[in-house]
């Protein structure tokens, strides 16, 4: 080929949560009508959003149309440059040392404080024992649902 295509990606808003639901119903459209579509996935972070990456965006139209859930396509194409950043998660580096107090951010054990008895670095899960609880009773959570408590000058 002398003149080879540059894909585009397309945005598409779709009802937050129901992305993978999206994602696999036109996954079989585009797999039994030959679309040619080249990838489309929910990027991690972005709520609502699948990206599709076409040639153009007709072809976009044709595997999303009809398909419950989707809300509508973007106007204009996303750059590569903010695909990758997207893409590309950061992973935030908080290390969590033993005795450490912390506070649950989210779960249902969302806004209590806790103190880390054990750390696993390498599955990224840390076991803790609240604070103000009547007996203690070790859990193991996810270091994502944990932020540090900020220490104050008074303690």
């Amino acid at each position: 080929m002398a003149s080879e295509k540059t894909s585009k990606f397309y945005a598409v808003k779709v009802t937050t949560g129901q992305e993978e639901n999206v994602i696999a119903v036109a996954c079989l459209r585009i797999e039994s009508q030959n679309i040619p579509i080249k990838s489309i996935f929910a990027p991690p972070g972005l709520d609502g959003t699948i990206i599709v990456e076409a040639d153009h965006i007709g072809e976009v139209n044709t595997a999303l149309s009809g398909i419950r859930h989707v809300k509508r396509v973007i106007y204009g194409t996303v750059s590569q440059e903010e695909i990758q950043r997207l893409v590309i998660v950061e992973e935030k580096i908080e290390e969590f040392n033993l005795d450490d107090e912390v506070e649950v951010i989210s779960g249902p054990f969302r806004d209590m404080k806790a103190r880390v008895v054990r750390a696993e670095k390498d599955k990224r899960e840390v076991v803790i024992e609240f604070l103000d609880a009547a007996f203690t009773l070790p859990v193991t959570i996810s270091v994502d649902m944990l932020r540090k408590k900020k220490k104050t000058k008074l303690e």
